[in-house]
């Protein structure tokens, strides 16, 4: 059975954020766009296959690598709650709070 997919908060704002930032720094939203829309696919698989990504350390959490992007989540019993869209470049230390909350 599929389970829903539900985008916490955290990471609709970070998806947002892509967004602006993409669409600024390239004076077109053609590449966000597309970035979007695979990162959203992508989630999307989770519903269907949720052990696809690698476990971490953190409270159950689950992540999976696309582009520079990591999608973090948690599964549930009934669905799937992304909790972050983290961009691989940014400082880790900063990821540790997000995960451990």
């Amino acid at each position: 059975m599929n389970k829903t997919l539900i985008w916490s908060v955290k990471a609709k704002k970070d998806l947002k954020a892509i967004k602006d930032f993409y669409n600024h720094r390239n004076q077109s939203s053609i590449y966000s766009n597309k970035l979007l829309k695979e990162l959203r696919a992508t989630a999307v698989l989770f519903c269907k296959y949720p052990e696809v990504a690698i476990t971490t350390d953190y409270n159950q959490v689950k992540g999976f690598v696309i582009l520079d992007y990591f999608l973090f989540y948690r599964i549930f019993e009934s669905h799937i709650l992304i909790l972050t869209v983290w961009d691989s470049r940014r400082n880790p230390d900063a990821l540790l709070a997000v995960l451990n909350s």
